[in-house]
């Protein structure tokens, strides 16, 4: 307020309130130096107030002294309490355990063990403090490990006995792991080798050495002639015991032994002709045996003897003869007590049969014919032989065969029986002239040429082949002279070839007469003129002919200037040779040059055809008729080019055709000696007749003791049996004087084999009778033995 004049005096009195004020707590922490534990706390009231401190020992510490427990505010300000602490501590005690292990390596196995473990306990106590957690220890207590003695293992030494004294313990001493190990001790093997097949009796000993369970290769043999009886050990571990022994069984070593036997068999065969024994072969069969030898006792436990067989062997096979003993080497059984064997084949001889056949070799060898003559084998057989009637042999025919006994066959070549021929014909040119006044035609020579030809004919096929023909010539012909004329066709007659197509000719000359000048010039106008006529001559020639003229001469007239046709046509079977003009102009004075007009033949295709017949029959042999088989036809064609002109025609060659192979029919008791072969048919080939004939067939035949062969037959279809003499086959040479009687015996026998021909008749004309006759031989009976 502002004093004035009127205030008076006045009295104030001033109030005071007490202040706000703050005071700190601060936790200190003696056993660190004074540092500061915790958050510092705060406490506010006025000035002069009182209030609770609530100071409190934090966790693990304890107050040092007495805390207030009130504070009163003064006015001053950053008031602050300290509270002083200290750690807690707590009394604590310490344990440990040190061990040893005590093992040791088990020598056999290799594999580590426990013996024992030995465990001491120290102990220690201290000061722990609560708030560093850290404690003040004490010193540690001692303890003792005692001696301990490794294990005893049998056959093992210990190399470190003392590895597990007594120790002290301390806190400083670690666990421990000792191991007593071994080495292993020298044994000794003992190995008995023992013969099991004479009660185990000893045969030898051996010994092997070696550390107690180390493992040996023992590499045991057997002893000399001995073989293990079982499976034997390849090596041996040692064990601790005493006196180790190892037995090997033994049994006796055998030897496979053999022993082998031979038998052989000689096969021989007697050479009919030469009478000497040739080897055929020589078998030989070997036996063999086994056995097993004791290679200690040297005694042989065999096995039985094997056992083989001679194969059969075929007596050789010799043209002409048959085997007498054709069983003589068949299989045979061998054993071990067989003897060597020598077998020998014999022979006889054998009827043989020759074919003759004539074969043409013009005619791809067809057969002409088939003849058949018999003997016997090696025997040499006089012949008569002529070729065919219109044949001839290729070369000289033979006079005689030997029989070989195998496929006995002569073939005699023919060809055709070929004469000489000749042929000649005449070709003609006849030459006249027309009379220019009379109009006839009036002969000027007649020109005639002979051609010839040579051929040859062949007797067979009845055909003949020709050469070509020979040539000749007609001289060149001049027309006659007529006054008053000339001639238009003057060079028709010239001077050609005569060949085998020229055909007969005639030629005749044109005249037309000459102009003449007028003999009176004043018989005609001065102001006239009179064309004069020209002929033009048209001559047709034949170019296949030598360019013989065809037909008279054509002629056109006309005057100077004039243009005319010209009528040019073929002739009849002719063709026009190039083109040709259709029209003519005549110009000039004279007559002009002939117009020459070429033809050539008309030709036209042709053909022909012709049948190929072979007939077929058979001799019946029981009727004697000769019988048609068949009858085959082959037809064979061929095309020609036929010259319409001369009417001759070119062939080209005929075509072929094939005629089966014939079977002969089959008749009982008879054999076929004809043969009908396929046949390949052409254009020279005739027509053909083949008769097929027959031979009886011999039915059985067999050797009588004495020698004698009886033979069955068929003749006319009844049987008919015969007895032949053959002596014996005889390894030694006759008596002169047997042979004698022999000769006397092939005699009677000749006699009585005539017999046949009295029977044979009988069998023909007797159909009825149903027994053979039989040709008897009683005198045979009693011929000596030795025959």
């Amino acid at each position: 307020m502002t004093p004035n004049a009127n205030s008076g005096k006045q009295t104030i009195n001033v109030t005071y309130t007490a202040n706000a004020q703050t005071a700190t707590i601060k936790y200190v922490d003696d056993d660190k130096g004074g540092a500061q534990v915790g958050a510092t706390q705060t406490i506010k009231g006025p000035t002069g107030s009182k209030v609770a401190t609530g100071i409190k020992a934090p966790t693990n510490y304890q107050i040092v002294g007495t805390a207030p427990a009130e504070y009163t505010f003064t006015s001053a300000g950053n008031q602050q309490l300290t509270v002083h602490l200290k750690h807690q501590t707590q009394t604590v005690t310490d344990q440990r355990t040190i061990t040893r292990t005590v093992n040791y390596t088990d020598p056999a196995t290799k594999q580590t063990k426990t013996v024992t473990k030995q465990s001491v306990t120290l102990k220690r106590t201290g000061t722990k403090d609560l708030v560093t957690n850290g404690t003040n220890w004490q010193g540690w207590s001692t303890g003792q490990w005692a001696a301990v003695s490794a294990p005893v293992i049998a056959g093992y030494q210990v190399t470190n006995p003392t590895a597990a004294g007594a120790m002290k313990v301390t806190d400083s001493t670690k666990d421990q792991t000792v191991t007593f190990t071994y080495s292993a001790a020298t044994q000794v093997l003992t190995i008995k080798f023992v013969d099991d097949q004479k009660a185990q009796q000893l045969v030898k000993t051996e010994t092997q050495t070696g550390a107690t369970n180390t493992k040996v290769t023992l590499g045991i043999v057997a002893p000399a002639n001995y073989q293990f009886s079982g499976a034997i050990p390849t090596d041996y571990t040692f064990t601790g015991q005493a006196g180790q022994t190892l037995t090997i069984h033994l049994r006796h070593a055998e030897q496979t032994v053999s022993e082998q036997h031979q038998v052989k068999r000689l096969v021989n065969y007697q050479d009919p002709t030469t009478k000497q024994l040739k080897p055929v072969t020589t078998q030989t069969v070997t036996l063999k045996r086994t056995g097993a030898k004791d290679l200690v006792t040297n005694a042989t436990n065999w096995q039985p003897w094997s056992t083989d067989q001679f194969k059969a062997v075929n007596a050789p096979t010799i043209k002409g003869y048959q085997v007498a003993n054709a069983d003589a080497a068949p299989v045979l059984p061998v054993t071990s007590t067989s003897p060597d064997q020598i077998v020998t084949f014999t022979y006889r001889a054998t009827n043989q049969t020759l074919t003759i056949k004539y074969v043409d070799d013009d005619h791809q060898g067809q057969v002409v014919k088939t003849d058949t003559v018999t003997g016997t084998t090696g025997a040499k057989q006089q012949l008569t032989l002529s070729a065919p009637a219109n044949y001839q042999a290729t070369g000289t025919l033979p006079t005689s065969y030997t029989f070989t006994g195998t496929n006995d066959l002569l073939t005699i070549h023919l060809r055709h029986l070929v004469t000489a021929v000749k042929d000649t014909k005449q070709v003609t040119r006849t030459i006249n002239y027309r009379d220019p006044l009379t109009q006839t035609v009036k002969p000027v020579t007649t020109q005639t040429v002979t051609l010839q030809r040579n051929g040859k004919t062949d007797h067979v096929t009845k055909q003949t082949t020709w050469d070509n023909w020979t040539t000749d010539h007609f001289a060149a012909v001049t027309p006659p002279t007529i006054k008053g004329y000339h001639v238009m066709n003057g060079t028709s007659a010239l001077a050609m070839t005569v060949g085998s197509q020229t055909a007969n000719q005639t030629v005749t000359f044109e005249y037309t007469a000459d102009q003449s000048e007028p003999t009176n010039p004043t018989d005609h106008d001065d102001h006239e003129t009179i064309p004069r006529t020209l002929t033009l001559s048209i001559r047709y020639l034949d170019d296949d002919q030598a360019q013989a003229q065809v037909g008279s001469v054509k002629t056109i007239t006309g005057t100077a200037g004039q243009t005319l046709t010209l009528p040019i046509q073929a002739p009849v079977n002719y063709l026009l040779v190039g083109n040709y003009p259709t029209t003519y102009r005549f110009d000039g004075e004279v007559d002009p040059a002939p117009l020459l007009v070429h033809l050539k033949h008309q030709i036209r295709p042709v053909h022909e055809q012709k049948t190929v017949t072979r007939t077929i029959n058979y001799l019946d042999p029981q009727s004697g008729a000769n019988r048609l088989l068949t009858t085959q036809t082959a037809t064979l064609n061929r095309t020609g080019n036929q010259d319409l002109v001369t009417q001759q025609t070119s062939w080209l060659a005929w075509s072929t055709a094939q005629l089966a192979a014939v079977s002969a029919p089959t008749i009982t008791g008879y054999t076929p000696v004809t043969t009908v072969p396929a046949l390949t048919v052409n254009g020279q080939t005739a027509d053909q007749t083949i008769t097929i004939r027959y031979q009886a067939t011999t039915d059985s035949s067999k050797m009588t003791s004495r020698g004698m062969k009886v033979t069955t037959a068929t003749l006319h279809n009844h049987p008919l049996t015969a007895l032949i003499l053959q002596p014996p086959h005889r390894t030694t040479p006759i008596n002169p004087n047997k042979a004698t009687v022999s000769r006397i015996i092939m005699r009677i026998l000749t006699i009585r084999i005539r017999l046949i021909q009295v029977i044979l008749p009988m069998a023909k004309t007797s159909p009825q009778r149903t027994t053979s006759p039989v040709i008897l031989m009683s005198n045979l009976r009693r011929l000596p033995k030795h025959c």
